[in-house]
């Protein structure tokens, strides 16, 4: 399952030939403020924007990392008094990897110059914060990006920062390879290295955490083996664990809005997935093809038809092929949901993640845990 939505991945990858910032590196990130300075470092204002989605670095957790140029009040500003300074001194020693940037020359200064700077921004924010307005305050716990008065674009978007991080993520390969070459369990390369490595969240799982949930992780010693340390032993390398996150990311979040109208006769836009059935308040199907194939059958579970119905439930028994005209190839089925009773536990929070089994890997050396799949 994981190879097939990690193929996935890589075809939407693809798929986006208008956007030059594909790439491990780089991951699109939600920004709800724009903290604006001066080309000196003077801070001159914040401004509250409509969430999108903003080419900014990856980084596979939160807990213990910062992300440059674009975080969270307490990264940023070090909202949350001492709570927050080891976040904060996280987001200035990210900063300090890319001091030789001279896009990052405002930035920098406006730390340096606290009463001009970065303690008026803080005071600003805070009274921000002391709003009522629920929603106000939802954005305001989102992340921050800096920009510079006069210009239009933000500076973790600027060419040079977004290439600086590329740049940086694939010197870091390529010393990890250098050390240590092994073969990746899902394509059989060992072009990318192995690493011991949130593969990154889950999101819009049923029930499940906020978030995100962990779809191969091993949070105990228990799950582990042959002396390899959490993630180790999946054997699954950098690059199919950001792609097989992407494709069932895609797969949950995937949809349109369509005007359905009430029982009261009114008329209002609902958002109807289009690679996602949800059954009850705790598991969802997920559904595609390899080859971009329409699948008509997805709508028996909306409207089931009595005499196709029939047919599935006779082609089990009989095991006809005839009878099953419509379970063709590569078309992929995941059945994911929360458990209560588990055999193999995934996630860190206090939620488990997905129902599992085992799965050989390829080389046949350790098992992965993985969420239940129907092939067709």
């Amino acid at each position: 399952m994981i190879k097939e939505l990690s193929e996935l991945g890589k075809s939407l990858r693809a798929g986006k030939t208008d956007n030059p910032w594909v790439h491990d590196a780089l991951k699109d990130e939600p920004i709800s403020m724009e903290l604006v300075i001066t080309s000196t470092g003077e801070f001159n204002g914040l401004q509250l924007i409509e969430d999108l989605l903003t080419p900014s670095e990856a980084i596979t957790a939160k807990k213990g990392k910062a992300r440059l140029l674009l975080d969270k009040p307490e990264e940023v500003l070090c909202f949350g008094g001492d709570a927050s300074r080891k976040k904060h001194q996280l987001f200035l020693d990210k900063l300090a990897i890319y001091k030789s940037l001279g896009e990052l020359i405002p930035v920098i200064a406006f730390y340096e110059n606290n009463v001009t700077g970065i303690d008026r921004a803080l005071a600003e924010f805070v009274e921000l914060y002391a709003t009522d307005d629920k929603k106000v305050r939802k954005r305001l716990a989102g992340n921050i990006g800096f920009r510079i008065h006069s210009e239009s674009s933000r500076i973790h978007e600027k060419q040079n920062v977004l290439q600086a991080v590329i740049d940086e993520y694939e010197t870091t390969q390529r010393d990890q390879l250098a050390a240590s070459s092994k073969k990746c369990s899902i394509c059989g390369k060992t072009d990318f290295p192995v690493e011991d490595i949130p593969h990154g969240p889950i999101k819009r799982v049923p029930d499940g955490q906020t978030a995100g949930c962990a779809l191969v992780s091993y949070n105990a010693t228990a799950f582990e083996s042959y002396e390899l340390k959490g993630n180790n032993n999946s054997s699954i390398c950098t690059n199919c664990a950001k792609t097989y996150v992407e494709g069932l990311n895609w797969l949950l979040s995937s949809g349109n809005e369509k005007l359905v109208t009430d029982k009261k006769g009114k008329t209002k836009p609902l958002f109807r997935y289009t690679n996602r059935r949800n059954f009850g308040s705790d598991t969802a199907m997920v559904f595609w093809t390899r080859n971009n194939q329409a699948l008509d059958e997805i709508d028996l579970l909306d409207a089931p038809s009595a005499g196709e119905v029939a047919t599935m439930l006779e082609s089990l028994v009989s095991g006809k092929e005839k009878d099953a005209y419509y379970l063709v190839p590569e078309r992929f089925t995941p059945v994911l949901c929360p458990v209560r009773r588990r055999v193999l536990r995934f996630g860190t929070g206090s939620k488990p993640a997905w129902g599992s089994f085992g799965y050989q890997s390829s080389n046949g050396s350790k098992t992965l845990p993985l969420g239940c799949m129907i092939r067709i």
